[in-house]
């Protein structure tokens, strides 16, 4: 009797527990690969909110939009790049949220471009990222002088990695070759004799002897950086920089969802986060940056902010186009790297 006794409270007490933990609301985000993949992030989000949190990871912008579209009724909160936004506008519902009260308090730059784009008011910036070349002074010495040509031409036969991004590669081009379309003969009078790669997930390609340099977002160069362990620097150079930033979409306003909307976009987490990600939060406080080599980089984009060129939202007609030319670009070095 005394042991069935000590067996029912402790049952009794587990089944409250698990009760309780299926009672939680579930938000589910459609996030880039990397973003709230810590663990400290999901126990602070599931603690602060109540709730599970469970999110899918994408590469590149057009598997997101994939991601999207075949099943964006899944989703409770989206993050995505800025320039995906007109593609998807009109399919993202319009939520009564104060959600948007969180840029009264951006770097006022960032606030005037945050207003000027008229986003509804459950859509609200994440990270902001500048394009740059992170490069291996052992293989290549790059300046802010030097053409786009010239970069490709000195690093000879050594390794180069290109963003997987066609609208932000479209630019890149322009710069070198004055072309504005897209195209593989383009493509080729930039590329001289290096092999290039075209990645977004580096696979510790920039560990190699032969690196010479990518060119990348910050948060994506600053945290290979971080993880090779060598002496590679960063340059951001105005011809080829450009400001992109990620947009947070909250999609509706079920328990729990607009908690980790909010709790997302608050300056508290986004400065916090930052540490991790080496993306800039739009609240552009630097103060807590740990990492030198971040804090040098974050310096350089602030002094830079009023001058940098954001990249523009395209629409899907120039998005297919450029996305086949881009396509074409990567079947070719995929064949030429086998």
């Amino acid at each position: 009797m005394k042991r069935s006794l000590k067996f029912f409270p402790l049952l009794f007490i587990t089944l409250l527990i698990s009760v309780s933990s299926f009672s939680m609301p579930n938000v589910n985000i459609l996030t880039w690969w990397g973003y709230l993949s810590a663990p400290w992030e999901a126990k602070i989000i599931e603690s602060t909110c109540h709730v599970n949190l469970s999110y899918d990871q994408y590469y590149a912008t057009d598997e997101f939009l994939r991601r999207w579209r075949q099943s964006r009724q899944d989703y409770d909160i989206a993050i995505f790049e800025d320039t995906a936004y007109p593609l998807i506008a009109k399919e993202i519902p319009h939520v009564a949220s104060n959600l948007w009260r969180n840029t009264n308090n951006y770097n006022p730059i960032i606030r005037r471009r945050y207003q000027a784009r008229n986003y509804p008011e459950n859509i609200v910036f994440f990270y902001q990222s500048v394009t740059g070349f992170l490069w291996n002074p052992k293989a290549v010495s790059l300046a802010s002088k030097d053409s786009l040509v010239t970069m490709f031409k000195k690093a000879k036969n050594n390794l180069v990695v290109l963003i997987d991004d066609p609208i932000v590669f479209q630019k890149f081009q322009y710069l070198g070759t004055g072309k504005k379309s897209l195209s593989l003969r383009e493509f080729l009078k930039i590329k001289q004799n290096t092999k290039i790669f075209i990645t977004n997930s580096y696979d510790m390609l920039y560990k190699k002897t032969n690196f010479a340099f990518s060119y990348m977002w910050s948060g994506a160069a600053l945290s290979d950086l971080a993880h090779a362990n060598k002496s590679y620097k960063f340059l951001i150079d105005s011809r080829a920089s450009y400001i992109s930033s990620d947009l947070l979409a909250q999609l509706n306003n079920k328990p729990g969802v607009v908690c980790v909307a909010n709790l997302l976009a608050s300056k508290k987490f986004l400065t916090k986060e930052q540490n991790y990600t080496y993306y800039f939060s739009p609240y552009a406080n630097r103060s807590n940056v740990e990492q030198p080599f971040f804090k040098e980089v974050y310096e350089q984009y602030i002094n830079n902010l009023s001058t940098l060129h954001w990249i523009k939202p395209v629409d899907e007609e120039k998005m297919k186009r450029v996305d086949r030319a881009w396509k074409k670009i990567k079947l070719y070095l995929s064949e030429k790297n086998t």
